[in-house]
């Protein structure tokens, strides 16, 4: 079968290919889906769930990213120029780090942007083409990633600014602050090594065109998905051990409680993201039938 030249559109998604690439991405997403041995010429074996909807949301994900870049930097340089300006207050390691987790945030959200310009996030599956579904599984793969050292770079920031709060007075507090540094350390490894290398050859979890290629010799951990889900736990609990540490230690200061509940507010802000991580686990275990 003769698939393309170099003006041949890709075909949309389910259809037989109508591109090199899009033979290759077939032939990976078959495998994914345990039908390694089905010919990729004849497309997806697979139907839209009904009522099949060609509507898009990429307005109101596009909208979404907007405001989320704004706040993030908007809190950022309040909390800076906030630090810089308090007589009583200075900039430290705290503050380069969460200021390092802006800038990755405002890198995950501009990926979201891309996804939605580039790979038809916000249409249904069906709708986009396979070239589409190529950009979909490479940038979101890639903006996992990002998430996850935006996450790591946060609860490091979080970490080092309970540091502050008990100095160097009292020995279990060191033992939790190092605990907790080593633990999200470790935890921020693994989900980068383990992404990276989560099919083999590696890299090729993120570029279904060269996992197609390497068929059928690719392979991809049958612990993916295991780790994933052990990866999401342990990043849900250390959002809410990290987050509760320097609540549980400014109320045990002796300072008057409308200041300690200036210190306490700005930290409720950071449960948000525990909220979602504990909510991406309710989802992994109450996934919606229709996944495209």
């Amino acid at each position: 079968m003769e698939r393309s030249n170099s003006t041949t559109e890709s075909a949309l998604y389910g259809r037989p290919p109508n591109t090199d690439n899009d033979y290759w991405i077939v032939k990976a997403i078959l495998f994914h889906n345990g039908l390694a041995d089905a010919d990729p010429v004849d497309g997806l074996p697979f139907e839209p769930f009904p009522p099949f909807s060609d509507e898009t949301r990429s307005g109101s994900i596009i909208a979404a990213v907007t405001i989320s870049i704004f706040v993030i930097v908007s809190i950022t340089a309040t909390r800076l120029v906030a630090r810089k300006t308090i007589k009583t207050s200075s900039l430290g390691w705290d503050d380069a780090l969460i200021s390092a987790a802006a800038l990755a945030g405002v890198a995950f959200f501009s990926i979201i942007g891309a996804l939605v310009s580039y790979a038809g996030a916000g249409r249904h599956l069906f709708s986009n083409t396979y070239q589409q579904y190529y950009w979909l599984t490479r940038l979101g793969t890639i903006g996992g990633m990002v998430h996850y050292v935006t996450a790591g770079l946060t609860k490091f920031a979080i970490i080092l600014f309970n540091v502050r709060l008990t100095g160097s007075t009292s020995k279990i507090w060191k033992v939790v602050h190092l605990s907790c540094f080593v633990v999200v350390l470790a935890w921020l490894l693994t989900a980068l090594f383990g992404t990276v290398m989560a099919c083999k050859p590696y890299g090729t979890a993120m570029d279904y065109v060269a996992f197609g290629k390497a068929l059928p010799h690719a392979k991809c951990n049958s612990n993916n998905m295991r780790l994933g889900l052990a990866l999401q736990i342990l990043h849900a609990l250390l959002d809410w051990i990290v987050l509760a540490i320097p609540v549980i230690i400014l109320v045990r200061l002796q300072m008057a409680w409308p200041k300690k509940l200036q210190c306490i507010i700005p930290l409720a802000v950071g449960t948000l993201s525990a909220v979602g991580a504990s909510k991406r686990i309710y989802d992994q275990y109450n996934p919606h039938p229709d996944l495209s």
